[in-house]
């Protein structure tokens, strides 16, 4: 028997008032967690939903649950430079270097250079973690310097003469 699927719709999807009742049921039923989800068709036919599908499903229903609206993008396995700039958060340029001392590999695929998407992503958790340790560097050096500002001017708050105080007063 053959079935036939829907064009689907790839524009932006909006929930609307009527369905905002079951879609937080259904965003609380997700949240419990487990990867044991089961989702069963019109005629009773089921299927359990693998890990990807799960998260896209949950993090959809997340957003519409809070009347937001969602747009679903997809990108092909293997990105060009570009897209993995985009991604990463960092110049073309960078990508090229990192291209160049061999810290990331690409191959060609209609005449454009391509790198993995797995790849990509192993870059992208390299480059946040690297920014989240300069982060914390930072955060550490601008409180150590405010400490210091403040322990300078309460040393001055001690030396306080008199002429300055009644300059303050005034």
């Amino acid at each position: 028997m053959a079935t036939t699927m829907a064009k689907l719709d790839s524009g932006p999807i909006a929930p609307n008032l009527v369905e905002m009742t079951e879609l937080r049921r259904l965003h609380r039923l997700l949240q419990r967690g487990g990867s044991d989800v089961t989702l069963a068709g019109p005629g009773g036919e089921a299927v359990v939903l693998q890990e990807s599908a799960l998260r896209a499903l949950r993090q959809a229903v997340e957003a519409l649950a809070q009347d937001r609206v969602v747009t679903i993008q997809h990108t092909a396995r293997a990105l060009t430079l570009n897209q993995v700039a985009e991604l990463v958060d960092i110049p073309r340029y960078e990508v090229v270097r990192l291209l160049n001392k061999g810290a990331i590999h690409s191959t060609m695929i209609d005449g454009l250079e391509r790198i993995r998407f797995e790849d990509s992503i192993v870059l992208k958790s390299e480059r946040d973690a690297q920014r989240r340790v300069i982060l914390q560097r930072l955060t550490e050096e601008g409180q150590a310097i405010a400490e210091a500002v403040g322990d300078f001017m309460d040393a001055g708050d001690a030396t306080a003469s008199p002429a300055r105080d009644a300059a303050k007063q005034r």
